[in-house]
């Protein structure tokens, strides 16, 4: 063998040891992402039963988290549950959480409610807030949102009007 063959066959050889070391390390390295659910995968190997006669107390004690989500120009994790403070007053919890730092909320905590009459695993939601306006007093805004609810343990939202630009948005059940 010549001088050049060998050196090939060596900077061959040494390149496929980085590569395997390069591959391992990546393998074991470990992420705040990691401890994140990605969006739409279950984390409970259990079905969720919807039942089409109940309203959306149904979910109650129920928390759904998505994936790193870009609305805008921020990145947020949505984590969503359902509270039940009395009958006929339930509302969907929704809180913006930095990815980075998951006690910060990102955004102040919205309330989503529903109509009454609905029942089963889809929600036309509503949230409102006043407020005050030097001049106009309280100046009320509205938004709206859809919750499906799946049996494979996720909440899709899909936002209306305005913040239809959010798309939808898949969250998976937490244990």
């Amino acid at each position: 063998m010549t001088n050049k063959k060998i050196f090939k066959l060596s900077a061959l050889v040494f390149i496929v040891a980085i590569l395997i070391v390069f591959s391992i390390s990546c393998k074991n390295k470990v992420t705040r992402a990691n401890n994140l659910t990605l969006s739409g995968e279950a984390t409970t190997e259990e079905v969720v039963k919807v039942d089409d006669n109940k309203d959306i107390s149904q979910f109650e004690n129920k928390t759904y988290k998505s994936n790193i989500e870009k609305i805008g120009h921020v990145s947020v994790v949505l984590v969503a549950k359902i509270v039940v403070p009395e009958v006929n007053e339930s509302y969907l919890e929704v809180r913006y959480i930095d990815p980075k730092d998951e006690n910060r909320e990102i955004w102040e905590t919205e309330q989503y409610y529903y109509p009454i009459n609905e029942k089963g695993s889809v929600y036309n939601l509503q949230y409102k807030k006043a407020n005050y306006v030097e001049g106009n007093g309280y100046v009320t805004y509205t938004r709206e949102a859809t919750a499906t609810f799946g049996t494979d343990g996720s909440l899709t939202l899909k936002w209306k009007g305005d913040l239809a630009e959010r798309g939808d948005i898949k969250l998976a059940l937490q244990k």
